[in-house]
């Protein structure tokens, strides 16, 4: 038996499962709901686990447990490792293969979604399962391994995502028929009721356009998402700037007006993933491609 063979001899998945749950769930209480027997148990397991690596995983911090660089790897290790093993089951038995992607609600509902039809016949064996983030979280739940594939608009981060470019994202005024027939831009941000973003860069670059033209934003309604002001457009009550995406939600009374880059800023949309991800489970070049394919714009 080799010196490699005989350090894992002692190593049951079931301790590994546990901990990488428990790292999941963010402590030991809330990934076991609070079974008193079931912590003493799992405790015990990972004293056993860092054992056994001879390093420590996890440290206390106030009430709870923190967890070490080495008990992150460890636990990111383990999720990759169930996802193998459970796409394996599904090669072996036919079932379908289970990914994940994470979007923005907007990504999700505008491009994803009117797209699943041609995903699905590009990739017949896949179970997806779609995840609502903000931005700034899609990039750390793929490298975290809590999610496999992310779209991401704008500058993907961290740094070390891997990345394929879907094409540019522009922005448009979506315009009720019933509010107005007007085509110039100017004149629609400036007489029709607007319902825009409470901030952000789109909102910014509106506003310097605005102050740049001498002229005001009829803004009468602030929202915190996209697809609040695309709901007031449908119900015909507001005019909204929203990712050209939004058209294919739109209905035919509404017409979509592109704005010029001196309004608003084209951003580049680019679904994400990581090495590991391609390293660990075997279909996974094959899902990406595919998506590439149907989700470019």
């Amino acid at each position: 038996m080799s010196a490699s063979s005989t350090s894992l001899k002692n190593l049951s998945l079931d301790r590994l499962r546990n901990f990488a749950e428990v790292v999941r769930k963010g402590g030991i209480a809330a990934a076991t709901a609070g079974d008193r027997s079931r912590q003493a148990l799992i405790s015990r397991q990972i004293a056993e686990l860092s054992s056994h690596f001879e390093v420590e995983l996890s440290r206390r911090s106030g009430r709870g447990i923190a967890f070490t660089p080495a008990g992150e790897q460890l636990a990111l290790l383990v999720t990759e490792l169930e996802r193998g093993l459970e796409e394996l089951r599904g090669t072996v038995k036919a079932a379908p293969l289970a990914y994940s992607i994470a979007a923005s609600s907007s990504a999700l509902h505008w491009l994803l979604l009117p797209k699943l039809k041609a995903i699905s016949a590009a990739l017949p064996a896949v179970k997806w399962t779609l995840h609502h983030e903000g931005t700034t979280a899609i990039g750390d739940k793929v490298v975290m391994g809590e999610v496999d594939f992310g779209l991401c608009i704008g500058t993907p981060s961290p740094a070390t995502l891997k990345r394929r470019l879907l094409g540019n994202v522009e922005y448009s005024i979506f315009v009720p028929a019933s509010l107005s027939a007007e085509t110039d831009v100017a004149t629609v941000l400036r007489a029709c009721p607007l319902a825009l973003p409470i901030g952000g860069t789109l909102r910014e670059s509106l506003n310097a356009w605005a102050k740049k033209q001498s002229s005001t934003l009829n803004v009468r309604l602030e929202v915190d998402s996209y697809m609040q002001a695309a709901d007031t457009v449908i119900r015909g009550t507001h005019a909204a700037v929203l990712p050209s995406l939004a058209a294919s939600g739109m209905m035919k009374d509404v017409r979509s007006i592109p704005l010029p880059p001196t309004v608003a800023q084209r951003r580049k949309l680019w679904l994400v993933w990581t090495d590991r991800l391609l390293r660990t489970r075997s279909a996974a070049s094959g899902v990406r491609d595919a998506l590439v394919s149907s989700l470019a714009l």
